[in-house]
């Protein structure tokens, strides 16, 4: 399993509308979208601020990338959420990271 953490830090005063657009527009195509599974979506209250930082699954490195192509495709990503969302956006991060699996402690 491959996840997918992704930080958004956001312009001062920006969140309340990001996460309404967030909502809106992106939620539903990205829960639709196959391939690619939401494991957590946090916004920070304490430490850097401003910030929403969601973690997603996929099954491999190649659902990822055909998740990501789909998207690309989707006038419901590209025309109705991103140029809304981009002047909200200060930076973005992504960290890939792999599972791994612990036997029990003796």
């Amino acid at each position: 399993m491959l996840y997918e953490m992704r930080t958004y830090t956001l312009k001062p005063g920006q969140t309340a509308r990001w996460l309404d657009l967030y909502e809106a527009h992106a939620l539903p195509v990205l829960l639709a979208t196959e391939g690619m599974t939401l494991i957590g979506y946090f916004r920070t209250d304490v430490g850097p601020l401003n910030r929403v930082i969601h973690i997603w699954a996929y099954p491999d490195l190649a659902a990822r990338t055909r998740a990501l192509e789909s998207l690309a495709r989707n006038p419901a990503w590209t025309r109705d959420f991103l140029p809304q969302a981009h002047p909200c956006l200060e930076s973005q991060e992504n960290l890939l990271m792999s599972g791994v699996r612990f036997s029990p402690l003796q």
